[in-house]
């Protein structure tokens, strides 16, 4: 009934306005009156509120720095580094900087896992007047290069130093060894203002390359200062970096920890995947604040149940983001998970880290998780592709608005002005277009629907498949490509490649991934690759991409060994055909191959070590995916005469 009566509300303003307009264009013409309009575009974003317009990140981490010098600000395995060391070290290495010409304006590539050193580089670039641009280590050099020359990088901070890091033209510099040759610890005079680049962050590009977002000091204070007002991280509290610096949920991570004299404690690399050592890092370190992608946390409620834990003792906020997030990971966090709050947040990387936010009470399950309502000083809006204000109800597209937008793309004017059009209900300020569905309610909280087109988000990772298209399309026996994500069960999406290839050729999915590796990601190589003879195109000549065939168990691997199959191995077989939902495999299969990922690795291990009543790493299996020599393993670390 709410329906019927919300749509014939919009006829009547329809057959008004054509009424009052009879020279209006059809796509002119609203399904709101005046009264509607109000609400949607003023009461539902009013959102103004203060925050310091003229200071820059590193500014607001200096002040705090001079008030508490001695306090603890870094905390890393088992060591530390107090306000005022971190702020001398991030001097020393600005300085250096400076004598290498690096000033306002300019750009500096840093590369390094997280540790110490990353974070006095972040800081450093920033304190000389530059933008920084994060680079993954484990990306292929030729993207490497690419992302560096786009952004116009002076030179590539590096840590530890690589043998022969491969950067271009750039010049690499070791931050130890800058540290150590640096002339002095002083303060330095200020450069930035709030307008100018706080860093260029590399997305996936539909184009087939990856497109540099480029955003400033006042739209991440904006998003950060909402944060600490909402969510405060007061003098005793904790962040936990486990995000990589390279995604943008990082930087709330990286800057969201020291306006009241709290705490980074830094995850060691390769621990954001083994849920144990996070919850070991949130006990010891006391940590109270803490980003999980939505997928990443179901696996991680899934650990914590196997376990008995049922609360994360300091955790005061889970923050989801990256990913919609499902009503069954939301039920599963408040049943296993007492004293914490559960935050879901959105924002497109265009808008420095988050645009809206929706706070999870345990006495309100939602038939769907919302996105929420906007952040301070941001305005939401659903519009139909021409601009038009849709009603309460109606499926549109999300455009965003307000200081937290970027500044644009790197070197990609014409996208620019597509994506970051003039705002018509705020003359003089711009709308980004996020390409995201959503509906709003009756209360103007957000529901996220999907995207208009095929970008996708995996495990909290933004890909645009386009671009893994056109890097298959490159191989030389390839006729044409198509990229789609799957979603087998609840919570488990995989990429899936298909390709037709010249006739009579063959391509084993080892080439496929070493084709792909050379320039892409490891989060961007496909689970399973298919071979087929033609593409299915519908009737307007395009990829039907409904029509492209499930992945079945495909493998060469042939278990064809005369020794019979070890108990151990029977074991194993059945934990993975219940994880992967197939069967016939062996043991000289891949757990990777078969369409295994890093989440579904932590199910996995967690089931090995219930049934053998062992303790397994996760950086362990990950060398050793392949079931039989993952069984010795196993056998190593059981009880004599275990089985």
């Amino acid at each position: 009934p709410e329906t019927v009566r919300r749509l014939l509300k919009m006829y009547g303003h329809l057959l008004e306005d054509i009424a009052d307009r009879p020279d209006a264009r059809v796509k002119e013409l609203r399904l709101t009156d005046a009264a509607e309009r109000e609400k949607l575009v003023k009461e539902f974003n009013d959102t103004r509120a203060a925050y310091p317009p003229n200071k820059c990140i590193h500014e607001l981490f200096e002040e705090q720095a001079s008030r508490t010098p001695d306090r603890t600000a870094l905390v890393f395995l088992e060591d530390t580094m107090t306000y005022e060391e971190l702020n001398r070290q991030a001097n020393r290495l600005a300085r250096y900087l400076r004598d290498k010409d690096i000033a306002a304006g300019s750009v500096v590539g840093i590369m390094s896992e997280r540790s110490f050193e990353m974070v006095i580089s972040i800081l450093a670039v920033l304190k000389a007047g530059a933008a920084y641009v994060p680079v993954d280590p484990q990306i292929s050099a030729e993207r490497r290069r690419y992302m560096l020359e786009d952004s116009n990088a002076r030179l590539l901070l590096v840590h530890p130093a690589p043998d022969g890091a491969d950067s271009g033209p750039v010049p690499v510099v070791s931050i130890q060894e800058a540290l150590a040759s640096a002339s002095s610890a002083d303060h330095l005079e200020p450069v930035s203002h709030t307008e100018d680049l706080i860093y260029i962050m590399y997305t996936s590009g539909s184009t087939g390359k990856p497109k540099g977002v480029m955003v400033e000091h006042g739209s991440v204070l904006n998003t950060l200062f909402y944060m600490q007002q909402t969510f405060p991280v007061h003098s005793n509290d904790a962040h936990l970096l486990k995000t990589h610096f390279a995604f943008d949920v990082s930087v709330s991570e990286l800057f969201g920890w020291f306006f009241e004299g709290g705490k980074l404690v830094i995850l060691e690399p390769g621990a954001e995947k083994e849920p144990v050592k996070i919850v070991k890092a949130i006990t010891e370190h006391g940590v109270t604040h803490a980003n999980f992608s939505p997928s990443f946390l179901q696996a991680f409620l899934e650990d914590l149940k196997a376990r008995g834990i049922r609360e994360l003792a300091s955790l005061r906020y889970a923050f989801a983001a990256g990913e919609a997030l499902k009503p069954h990971v939301v039920r599963s966090f408040h049943e296993q998970v007492s004293g914490t709050e559960l935050v879901n947040v959105y924002g497109p990387t265009e808008t420095a880290i988050y645009a809206t936010c929706h706070r999870l009470r345990q006495d309100t399950p939602e038939e769907q998780v919302p996105i929420g309502a906007p952040l301070a000083n941001v305005q939401a809006y659903v519009l139909d592709r021409y601009s038009q204000l849709l009603p309460i109800g109606l499926i549109g597209e999300l455009c965003l608005s307000g200081p937290s937008l970027a500044r644009g793309y790197a070197n990609l004017p014409e996208l620019t002005a597509e994506k970051f059009a003039p705002n018509p209900y705020r003359p003089g300020e711009r709308l980004y277009r996020t390409g995201d569905l959503v509906r709003r309610r009756d209360n103007g909280t957000l529901d996220y629907i999907g995207r208009i087109d095929q970008q996708v988000k995996i495990r909290g990772f933004r890909i645009e498949p386009g671009e893994i298209e056109e890097t298959l399309a490159s191989h030389p026996s390839i006729l044409s490509a198509a990229v789609i994500a799957r979603e087998d069960e609840p919570g488990r999406q995989m990429l899936v490649a298909y390709c037709v290839v010249h006739p009579d050729t063959e391509i084993p999915d080892e080439e496929w991934k070493r084709h792909l590796a050379e320039w892409l990601p490891s989060y961007m190589i496909p689970s399973a690759f298919i071979q087929l003879e033609t593409m299915p195109l519908n009737k307007s000549g395009k990829v039907d991409r409904s029509a492209l065939p499930a992945p079945g168990l495909n493998h060469d691997s042939k278990n064809e060994s005369d020794q019979p199959i070890s108990e151990v191995e029977r074991k194993l077989i059945g934990i993975t055909e219940s994880i992967l939902n197939i069967s016939g495999i062996n043991p000289n299969d891949n757990f990777f191959d078969l369409g295994g990922n890093s989440l579904l690795t932590i199910r996995f291990i967690t089931e090995i070590e219930q049934t053998f009543g062992i303790s397994l790493s996760l950086m362990d299996f990950i060398d050793l995916p392949v079931l039989a020599k993952l069984a010795k393993t196993v056998e190593s670390l059981l009880p004599v005469g275990a089985s």
